[in-house]
């Protein structure tokens, strides 16, 4: 990502774990992404999926990437996605 630092947050509700990790680096095209996507992506999507959660990429070249993922603490519950 060429980033020096980056942040991560975890957060725990009631119901879900959110997690954020932040970097201030060169950034991705997302719309890019799903043809290249590596294995690290693509593992994090499909864990998020298989415990019902949802995972999401924000990012734009030159602006940095944001990864997120929120999880359901209630087996078999699943997230609204939006």
């Amino acid at each position: 990502s060429g980033a020096a630092q980056a942040q991560v947050h975890l957060r725990c509700a009631a119901d879900s774990l959110h997690v954020s990790i932040r970097d201030e680096g060169i950034g991705l095209d997302v719309r890019e992404l799903g043809k290249q996507a590596g294995l690290g992506i693509r593992s994090m999507q499909e864990r998020a999926h298989l415990l019902g959660g949802r995972f999401e990429i924000h990012s734009g070249p030159g602006h940095g990437t944001e990864l997120e993922a929120l999880i359901p603490l209630e087996p078999g519950r699943r997230q609204a996605t939006g």
